[in-house]
């Protein structure tokens, strides 16, 4: 059976974008407008990996991101950030532990390799990305 993706942003126009970039590696994407709504879907299914936009509606992707840590059947679920802002910005707002921040404006075969790399770890303990060390995540794109 294949791998599932969650994908949660706001902009319908960013899901199906993803939808379609995922679905060329034969993933099983279900996607979501807001924080609230996926967190009820990964409460009741299996996710493989979970892909958020940082500024989704009803629980923002950085409570998404505590309370998925925080719940014992989610915390391991890898979870990569997908994000317009700066830098400086993300520092600010204490992202939690993840796997990985991408940009938005990076998008393309880097998240699809970045995909299939995590995946692929899922046996492994998740490695996380600290606030620190955003900027080696160029290595990606």
């Amino acid at each position: 059976m294949g791998k599932t993706i969650v994908v949660i942003d706001a902009s319908a126009a960013q899901r199906r974008f993803l939808e379609t970039l995922l679905a060329l590696d034969h993933y099983t994407v279900v996607s979501f407008g807001s924080g609230l709504e996926a967190l009820g879907y990964l409460q009741l299914f299996s996710a493989d990996l979970i892909i958020t936009d940082i500024r989704v509606p009803q629980l923002d992707g950085i409570e998404l991101c505590k309370t998925l840590k925080a719940e014992a059947d989610l915390r391991n679920i890898p979870v990569v950030v997908l994000t317009a802002l700066e830098l400086a910005e993300l520092r600010d707002l204490l992202v939690p532990p993840v796997e990985a921040i991408v940009y938005k404006s990076a998008v393309g075969k880097g998240l699809r390799q970045m995909v299939k790399s995590l995946l692929e770890q899922t046996s492994l303990p998740p490695q996380t990305v600290q606030p620190s060390l955003f900027a080696h995540l160029s290595s990606y794109f």
